[in-house]
């Protein structure tokens, strides 16, 4: 889906049933950097996230910031 995303220049949302599903892994984190770099924003229909407006990205942020939390706790346990 991603890789159509990319090259379809006239997309520039994605609209996710909830962010956390679609950017749990270290993979998805890399792959939404991608799509920010290529103009294309997510949308979560169940979360208050909009990543085209600053509120939407600090949300993203901490997201981010979760994800990298519980990663850093499972290797120290």
């Amino acid at each position: 889906m991603l890789a159509h995303v990319e090259k379809d220049k006239n997309i520039s949302f994605i609209i996710v049933w909830n962010y956390e599903r679609f950017s749990r892994t270290g993979a998805g984190a890399m792959t939404l950097l991608k799509t920010r770099k290529a103009g294309i924003h997510i949308k979560s229909i169940t979360e208050e996230l909009d990543t085209s407006t600053a509120s939407g990205r600090m949300m993203e942020n901490f997201h981010h910031q979760k994800l990298l939390g519980q990663r850093h706790q499972k290797r120290t346990d």
